[in-house]
């Protein structure tokens, strides 16, 4: 309920936020820097997936690419899933397209596919590294920043697309991840007796 008031109070906010913002990364080297992030993050999350799994513990890589792939692919297919059935016109088209809801138009501005993906991938890495999560946080939080200042999406698109990457990401880890047994580490058999050395009981 939090996160939907949260939500309402920004699509209010939307256009203003948008006028706002727009001076800010229209031209000049904020713009720049606004590309690169969006553009980079959308070209090189297959790499960035692929170090999420290394980062995974030895024995746990092929379950938490598991959970990555599961998460992901769920991200997208809810994301488009709904950017077909909303149809929210983009800000730069917001001026063609009067109202908010035009399902199956063809307009895709909410939820930010951008921003679903960063917070997914975010929250994944967070699971692996807790201590890490607020940087993980503002590396998908300045993706989704850069959205909005592009003029791609509206700020309540982005936090759509942030929310719902998270908990789809949290679902995966806790139905794939958490429940999955752990294999036992070295130090703890290191010590263990084998079978072919353990002492018969006289």
């Amino acid at each position: 309920m939090a996160a939907l008031a949260v939500i309402a109070i920004l699509l209010c906010m939307d256009h203003a936020v948008y006028d706002w913002t727009q001076p800010l990364g229209g031209v000049g080297p904020l713009r720049t820097i606004a590309r690169v992030v969006s553009e980079g993050f959308q070209h090189t999350w297959p790499l960035l997936g692929l170090v999420v799994i290394a980062a995974a513990p030895r024995g746990r890589r092929l379950r938490f690419a598991l959970v990555l792939l599961v998460a992901l692919a769920a991200q997208a297919v809810v994301v488009e899933l709904l950017k077909a059935l909303i149809g929210r016109p983009r800000p730069v088209d917001a001026a063609e397209s009067a109202g908010f809801l035009h399902a199956f138009s063809g307009h895709h501005s909410m939820p930010s596919g951008h921003a679903a993906g960063a917070f997914a991938l975010a929250t994944l890495v967070a699971a692996l590294h807790p201590r890490g999560w607020w940087g993980f946080g503002a590396w998908a939080g300045a993706i989704a920043l850069a959205r909005v200042l592009m003029g791609r999406h509206y700020l309540s698109d982005v936090a759509v697309g942030a929310f719902l990457g998270m908990i789809i990401a949290r679902a995966a880890l806790r139905h794939l991840w958490d429940q999955a047994p752990h294999p036992p580490s070295r130090s703890a058999t290191r010590g263990r007796p084998s079978a072919r050395t353990r002492p018969e009981s006289t």
